[in-house]
């Protein structure tokens, strides 16, 4: 979970940077492969039900990882809320409770055009971290975390940025979205690792905004 307290202020430059240049999101008409959840499993918090917009977005984030050739996620109940107190203080969380994977969203804002764009990354990254769990065994991870150079796959003592689970995160988020609206870090890794790391992480081939990054 990059999307934490610590990015807001950068964020928030960026954002309304790109709503002044018209940037938006897009849907590719595909249909939606969940029911749209109306409550939260558990005690996190009322979950909001999903617009027209939402509904599209979260349709067309789960056709992004067909598009990719990775195996969309399965029996993932996505989410969205207006505090971050549902995603434990940070703006998207991914759990698997009772047997059930939760992805939630904790973003609002006043204007819906930039709170669309924050809810699509976080939507993708929380889908990535997701994916993860269902589809990369040990021995992949423990690759990935060498070849990325990542302190540990998720040890709670590494830094977020050092974890290979958020840097696997982050590089799915880059490589299915339009990068010209991500506001994901990579300062820790050569963008000529990119997509070595995602073929590694995902046996797909590497998107061009990753093969052709520097």
């Amino acid at each position: 979970m990059t999307w934490t307290a610590r990015s807001l202020l950068t964020l928030f430059t960026t954002f309304l940077t790109l709503w002044a240049s018209g940037g938006v999101y897009e849907s590719n008409g595909a249909e939606d492969p969940q029911p749209a959840p109306t409550a939260a499993i558990g005690s996190l918090g009322e979950a909001l039900p999903l617009s027209a917009a939402q509904s599209e977005l979260v349709s067309a984030s789960f056709d992004r990882f067909s598009t990719a050739g990775m195996a969309a996620p399965t029996h993932v109940v996505p989410s969205f809320h207006d505090s971050i107190e549902a995603c434990n203080g940070n703006l998207g969380l991914s759990t698997v409770e009772d047997g059930v994977a939760r992805v939630r969203v904790c973003w609002s804002h006043e204007d819906p055009m930039v709170e669309l764009l924050l809810q699509e990354q976080a939507l993708m990254h929380e889908l990535a971290h997701a994916w993860a769990k269902i589809n990369v065994d040990d021995a992949r991870r423990d690759a990935f975390v060498e070849f990325s150079g990542s302190a540990s796959w998720d040890l709670a003592a590494d830094s977020w940025n050092a974890r290979g689970t958020e840097r696997a995160a982050d590089l799915v988020t880059w490589a299915l979205l339009d990068p010209s609206v991500l506001f994901v870090d990579f300062d820790e890794m050569s963008c000529q690792t990119w997509a070595p790391a995602f073929e590694l992480l995902t046996s797909a081939p590497a998107p061009a905004q990753l093969s052709e990054a520097c």
